[in-house]
């Protein structure tokens, strides 16, 4: 008779718990750090490489059009010689930026999409409203004692699907040639 009543205080217990579940997680709201996300995603870290890379080709192209810049004009090229060349040599720097700048922003893009998505399936599976998660963009933030971290579930959720999103970089300001 006892083991009877142990098993229905443990199932009314459980039942409860059960219950009572929503309303404890109902005051808990999701907390997500965006700049440790992209820190450790690995295909965020990958594409943030691949933009620095292509920064880094830029200015040395900036470079490049510069000497030759300089070099026209150590060779007394006229003046509207000059300005055409600077014409022409801005026309592909600017060209080359807009690439960059428009594949930073249709990556940045589906970084987002990919991160709410999983941010939202960590809500679920938490129990918690994906509509009132507070996400960081500040480095080092930490949660407040009402939120519950999912930084870490997002980024093992993220890096166990591979995703195709990767870390955007910060896109670089359109250069221009030196002044003459």
């Amino acid at each position: 008779m006892f083991e009877r009543i142990r098993l229905q205080i443990a199932i009314a217990s459980l039942v409860s718990a059960f219950i009572l579940q929503p309303a404890f997680s109902a005051d808990k709201k999701a907390f997500v750090s965006c700049t440790t996300i992209v820190t450790k995603v690995n295909s965020f870290m990958q594409k943030g490489s691949e933009f620095s890379k292509s920064e880094k080709e830029l200015t040395e192209y900036v470079a490049s059009c510069n000497k030759q810049y300089e070099a026209r004009k150590a060779a007394n090229a006229t003046q509207d010689e000059l300005k055409a060349m600077q014409e022409k040599l801005q026309a592909e720097i600017t060209a080359k930026t807009n690439a960059i700048q428009s594949r930073a922003k249709e990556t940045e893009a589906q970084m987002v999409t990919c991160i709410n998505e999983a941010v939202k399936a960590c809500c679920q599976l938490e129990g918690l409203d994906s509509n009132s998660v507070r996400i960081s963009s500040v480095q080092g933030e930490r949660p407040q004692e009402s939120e519950v971290d999912l930084t870490e579930k997002v980024i093992a959720r993220l890096n166990a699907a591979k995703s195709e999103t990767k870390l955007v970089s910060p896109v670089p300001i359109m250069p221009k040639l030196a002044p003459q």
